[in-house]
């Protein structure tokens, strides 16, 4: 049965919790309507290269089994997962070519899995565009950590190459501005 609230919410897995088939167990015995309402969700990992440490912002990651069971969730109920890379510290040395080599192989791994979402904090690995070369299929989705509070910084985004947009809470509420940006 379809209802308003398909399709309409973003999850996070609980990639803390200590037994890799909770949240597959879970889910699997939610009713089909709470499965319906989910967009996708999304899951933590982190990118190391030498000095260079840049993940998710509550500093936990989904483990291999963890993983291997939100491939099967996507699989088998045709909802998404989303890589999390969100941290707020950015590393300036991400943007060094040997650091982007090492990243866009490291996204390439989920990507070759079938991982087509991404959360990403770097706008200025965004802004090269090197990771949306690599990944068009790619949805770049920005992290409601940014803020985007005006229909400038919407269109900011949007020209670093995000095509999912999260926006600040206020700026849901002020209508005024979502119809300035509407017509932009």
């Amino acid at each position: 049965k379809k209802n308003n609230y398909d399709k309409k919410f973003s999850i996070a897995h609980p990639d803390a919790t200590a037994d890799d088939n909770f949240f597959l167990e879970c889910f699997e015995n939610s009713s089909e309507q709470y499965r319906n309402e989910i967009y996708d969700i999304y899951f933590g990992t982190t990118f190391l290269h030498r000095d260079v440490t840049y993940g998710e912002t509550m500093g936990v990651n989904a483990s291999p089994g963890q993983y291997k069971n939100l491939l099967k969730i996507q699989e088998k109920y045709g909802i998404p997962i989303s890589l999390t890379l969100n941290e707020m510290v950015r590393p300036i040395e991400m943007i060094r070519k040997d650091v982007v080599k090492d990243f866009v192989s490291f996204i390439k791994k989920y990507y070759d899995d079938g991982v087509r979402s991404c959360t990403i904090s770097h706008t200025h690995l965004m802004r090269i565009g090197a990771l949306q070369e690599a990944f068009p299929d790619m949805d770049w989705k920005n992290t409601v950590n940014h803020r985007i509070t005006t229909t400038q910084e919407f269109v900011d985004y949007v020209n670093l190459g995000y095509t999912t947009l999260q926006l600040d809470r206020n700026y849901n509420r002020n209508l005024k501005e979502l119809k300035r940006t509407k017509e932009e």
